[in-house]
């Protein structure tokens, strides 16, 4: 009972830690705010589930992406969508780890996150890492793909990106 008491204090603490990158993931994988909840709840649970399994092979913030990510890919497959929207609607619950209260900043993670929308799944994940400041190796890790293919990814993204801005 007591080791229980304890798993999960450890947990939500790990979790409140951890939050900004679940509501990241929540929100650019899912189109409303239901589903930005749903989803939310099924990352929860599975890190929940797989908590016991975590081994420290990596750091903790990696293993959280991996989890999550991992449940919003599954998810995208389980519901059939072939694309989602990113959905903004100025909600207090999420965004105040992402945007700042300057208005040209604002504006800009609009457009940046606008344009992000457009990619597919994969590299939704691969960008939102690597603009969270994961390392090639980190991301590669997480996303189950070679260092140098992270490289790639991320230059040709960033393309795809100016591409997709520029129109």
């Amino acid at each position: 009972m007591v080791d229980i008491i304890k798993q999960q204090k450890e947990f939500t603490k790990i979790l409140e830690e951890h939050l900004g990158i679940l509501l990241k993931i929540s929100a650019v994988y899912s189109k409303t705010r239901q589903d930005r909840e749903d989803l939310l709840d099924e990352m929860t649970y599975q890190l929940w589930k797989s908590f016991s399994t975590f081994e420290g092979r990596s750091a903790l913030s990696t293993w959280v992406y991996r989890v999550a990510l991992n449940t919003a890919l599954s998810k995208l497959k389980q519901d059939k969508r072939q694309s989602l929207l990113f959905f903004w609607d100025n909600s207090p619950n999420w965004d105040q780890h992402i945007i700042s209260e300057d208005p040209s900043l604002y504006e800009m993670y609009d457009k940046l996150y606008e344009t992000i929308e457009m990619l597919n799944a994969f590299d939704k994940a691969i960008i939102l890492l690597y603009l969270d400041r994961h390392s090639h190796e980190q991301i590669g890790i997480i996303m189950g793909i070679s260092q140098s293919n992270v490289g790639t990814r991320i230059g040709r993204i960033k393309h795809q990106l100016k591409d997709l801005a520029s129109k």
